[in-house]
């Protein structure tokens, strides 16, 4: 009997133990749920839950536990009380946004910007100054051309009178050549086309009729096998008289053929000595300063077509337009009409090129 009421008074005593545990596990919950407690918590206020496993674990109220001055993160990350920058650095101030995009009011982090008084641009562009294009298109001043070369163009005075120049290169073609001519004599335009020797074979009556249509023909190389001919200034040179001879053979006449075009321009290809030679043959050069890409990018849309025939490359005031007449080359027939309108109304006239104009060349390490 005496060891019954032993064994009582021991299960009295150790119940009355356990029920103060809750308590301590509350109070010292609160130091370890965060690095950085509000001094202002009130202590008796946590809540508590049970979890599976029927131990009680101490919920923070959300509020409590917020700095007065901490924008919640959004993206309910672990840290309450880490103020979420936009560029998730550990300035002491960042500014937070709404959505995590920069707010129209927002005060750029002193030390993200190299410039203190840089402004920030509205599409985000890296550069401190870059003035944003409204239609996001490269510049207009830009030469797109096939080699991608940007170097500035010699020779073409820059006069006051304003001349285009339509010029085709590769052909001629089966169909779209003709189709190309239907087009430029419904809308009385002169071309000049440069040809390739070995597309003149079984079209010998396209070129028949460029010539007798009043249009003018260029040089363009025989192969336009651009490994062959430049290998050296002899073949391109060779080539260039190869093509000369066998449209005269055509014609029936001496065209007296003397200005030439290099496959992809003549940039990275011409150095002194061999504009030398070409000199010494008679021959003149003509690049280009307007590009429609249509021969790097023939699928183009007519509205593309047309909006590459705006982009100039420099301040000269003639415009040499760059075309082909490849097999691929339907939608360069579609864009002919509203190029020449766009030209036509800033005053300019179209002309052919011929032994007499002037050549158009782009610059090269002498």
């Amino acid at each position: 009997m005496k060891r019954s009421i032993n064994l009582f008074i021991m299960l009295v005593v150790f119940a009355l133990s356990t029920t103060s545990a809750p308590k301590v596990y509350a109070e010292s919950s609160i130091d370890s749920s965060t690095d950085n407690p509000d001094p202002d918590l009130n202590k008796e206020d946590t809540i508590t839950s049970k979890d599976n496993s029927g131990e009680e674990n101490p919920m923070p109220d959300e509020n409590n536990f917020s700095d007065e001055n901490a924008v919640p993160d959004e993206n309910n990350s672990g840290d309450e009380h880490a103020m979420p920058a936009e560029n998730n650095s550990d300035e002491e101030n960042p500014i937070s946004a709404k959505n995590n995009s920069s707010e129209e009011n927002a005060m750029p982090v002193e030390n993200n910007s190299s410039d203190e008084n840089a402004v920030p641009v509205e599409n985000n562009s890296s550069e401190e100054n870059a003035m944003p294009v409204e239609n996001n298109s490269s510049d207009e001043n830009a030469m797109p051309t096939e080699n991608n070369s940007s170097e500035d163009i010699n020779s073409l005075e820059n006069t006051s009178e304003k001349v285009a120049y339509f010029t085709f290169d590769d052909g001629p073609t089966s169909g779209i050549t003709s189709q190309l001519l239907d087009e430029l004599n419904r809308l009385n335009i002169k071309a000049t086309f440069f040809v390739v020797g070995k597309e003149i074979i079984d079209k010998e009556y396209i070129l028949k009729r460029i010539y007798s249509e009043g249009h003018s023909i260029g040089l363009h190389t025989y192969s336009h096998d651009y490994k062959k001919i430049y290998s050296s200034p002899e073949t391109f040179l060779t080539e260039m008289q190869k093509t000369s001879d066998y449209i005269n053979e055509i014609l029936g006449i001496d065209a007296n053929i003397k200005f030439i075009r290099f496959p992809g321009g003549s940039a990275g290809k011409l150095n002194q000595a061999f504009y030398d030679q070409i000199k010494a043959c008679g021959y003149t050069i003509f690049d280009w300063n307007v590009n429609l890409e249509d021969g790097v990018r023939p699928d183009a849309s007519v509205e593309e077509l047309v909006n590459n025939a705006k982009k100039v490359s420099n301040k000269m005031t003639e415009r040499i337009i760059l075309a082909h007449c490849n097999l691929t080359n339907d939608n360069t027939i579609k864009a002919i009409e509203p190029i020449y309108e766009y030209y036509k109304s800033l005053g300019y006239r179209f002309d052919v090129i011929n032994n007499e104009t002037k050549e158009y060349y782009y610059k090269f390490n002498k």
